[in-house]
């Protein structure tokens, strides 16, 4: 080979490793974007078609039976809802604040008990306007119905503090 050639073939070899490079952090920015937009279609919940005032009502009516409010605030505390949830969270989550006042018009016509079970199951399948729709755990595989029960005795109800 000519000197020419062996240096042309180097160059392309020198230069491999950093479009490697390119196209991992390209591939990952992708990957970034999909699952920060909530560009896939989200699992559980109802579709805008099917909501009904009877959405979910058959699964949370049992939940609020024994249901104590100031339970779920100690889990809302404790298992850092607040962090997001809370008043001064630079708008990440909608606040628990006013929840039991504007549960029941967040997805007309479910109920305001059937709006909050459907958030706590499928966090993703309604995103409430100018917030992102990003829970960063599915709740729903780590509380008990009681405690899922609670909670939403809790978001009803006007308990204060909220942060």
């Amino acid at each position: 080979m000519t000197d020419s050639t062996t240096e042309n073939a180097s160059k392309k070899l020198s230069s491999l490793p950093i479009l490697i490079g390119i196209g991992l952090i390209i591939g990952f920015g992708v990957i970034f974007l999909f699952e920060m937009l909530q560009l896939t279609r989200p699992t559980g919940g109802l579709d805008d078609q099917s909501v009904s005032a009877e959405s979910y009502l058959a699964d949370v009516t049992p939940l609020l039976a024994n249901a104590d409010p100031q339970r779920g605030f100690e889990l809302v505390k404790n298992k850092g809802c607040l962090g997001c949830h809370g008043e001064n969270t630079n708008n990440l989550a909608p606040a628990y604040s006013e929840t039991h006042r504007e549960a029941a018009n967040r997805r007309p016509p479910m109920t305001a008990e059937g709006y909050l079970y459907e958030s706590i199951m499928y966090p993703n399948a309604f995103k409430v306007r100018d917030y992102i729709t990003n829970m960063p755990i599915n709740y729903a595989d780590s509380l008990t119905p009681q405690e899922i029960g609670d909670i939403i005795a809790y978001l009803l109800s006007p308990l204060a503090p909220t942060s």
